[in-house]
């Protein structure tokens, strides 16, 4: 498999942000780890309002007052425990970049979009392709610099006053929305496959900008009896369904 290593893992860890910035030349959002609600209250007066309650792995709000930030600190606790990191708020735009690693320092192509619309939790909903070198040669800094093996997510926000680069999250996997880059003439797990399987692989980067994705969700009206074969043998008993 295509995966990284425990060492790259914990180098992409959120509580080593600084130190991933500094490595690749960008920046990062100050921030603090909290596992009590006397830090998250030495925390939210360190870094002001609004501020962001991030959990370890998932869920991130924007929290404008006192009483929201420990809301926002209980709500993701009693989801995925501790540490809650709080971090600044930089008033900006959102980008993703998505791309895959070959172990050696090398990158199987990157794909970059600007988030357009998100739903609560932070994840896009419709998003446009764009080219920002600046952006994309971060990226490709990343992927050389931790030698990273697989697919990845690199999050990060474009400040509005100064379009400094702040990294906010490195994923290690691909997103849900992986086909958009496939739709566009860059597909990304085929060439995982093909590198693995030792088929000839593309590694450009050629995409055009301004494709717009849109997500979407789709309700199925079907029998009860087709749900409980499902449930039952894992398929239904009628052909082409």
């Amino acid at each position: 498999m295509l995966i990284p290593s425990k060492e790259m893992f914990r180098l992409r860890d959120k509580l080593r942000l600084k130190e991933l910035a500094e490595k690749i030349g960008v920046k990062a959002p100050e921030y603090m780890s909290c596992t009590s609600l006397t830090d998250l209250h030495n925390a939210v007066n360190e870094l002001g309002f609004p501020c962001m309650v991030k959990g370890p792995f998932y869920e991130a709000y924007k929290a404008n007052s006192p009483g929201e930030a420990e809301g926002y600190f209980g709500k993701i606790a009693s989801a995925w425990g501790y540490p809650i990191i709080v971090q600044k708020f930089i008033q900006g735009d959102e980008y993703d970049v998505i791309g895959c690693g070959d172990g050696n320092g090398s990158d199987l192509g990157v794909f970059a979009i600007r988030k357009m619309t998100i739903t609560k939790l932070g994840k896009v909903w419709n998003a446009v392709s764009i080219r920002n070198e600046k952006l994309i040669e971060a990226t490709k800094r990343v992927v050389k610099g931790l030698s990273w093996r697989g697919g990845f997510e690199f999050e990060v926000l474009l400040e509005d006053k100064t379009q400094e680069i702040y990294v906010l999250e490195i994923n290690p996997r691909f997103p849900a929305w992986v086909y958009f880059p496939a739709g566009c003439g860059i597909n990304l797990p085929a060439r995982m496959v093909q590198l693995l399987t030792g088929q000839d692989y593309d590694t450009h980067s050629d995409y055009k900008s301004g494709k717009l994705m849109i997500r979407y969700t789709n309700e199925l009206v079907k029998d009860i009896s087709d749900f409980e074969q499902i449930s039952t043998f894992g398929e239904t008993s009628e052909k082409g369904e």
